[in-house]
């Protein structure tokens, strides 16, 4: 786990997640979601999505010759992986969150 990689995995994560708050805030005050693409919304949606999933899709690789895992060692290496992906996990599946809110209020207002 690379220390610098994490410090800035974080903090993209942090500012994609922010990305969506004045477009959610401006709709919210205006009552209207004019102007917003759907389809920008929409295959935001699909891309973060795939990406979570293929993030959460990893096949962790063991480490003994024949290929065969010990007790536990499948587990440990996928979390891990998880582990040293959260940042981008978090944004990702985070921004999906939002975007929801996004169709959300398509609906709504």
């Amino acid at each position: 786990m690379d220390f610098w990689g994490q410090v800035f995995g974080w903090l993209c994560a942090v500012l994609y997640l922010g990305s969506r708050l004045p477009q959610l805030l401006l709709n919210w005050r205006r009552k209207s979601t004019e102007g917003v693409s759907i389809l920008f919304f929409l295959f935001a949606c699909l891309g973060n999505l795939t990406y979570v999933l293929s993030i959460l899709a990893y096949d962790p690789v063991c480490t003994a010759e024949n290929g065969e895992c010990k007790d536990g060692e499948a587990a440990r290496i996928y979390w891990q992986y998880i582990l040293v992906n959260l940042s981008w996990l978090a944004g990702s599946a985070g921004t999906l969150f939002l975007d929801m809110s996004i169709f959300v209020q398509f609906f709504l207002y």
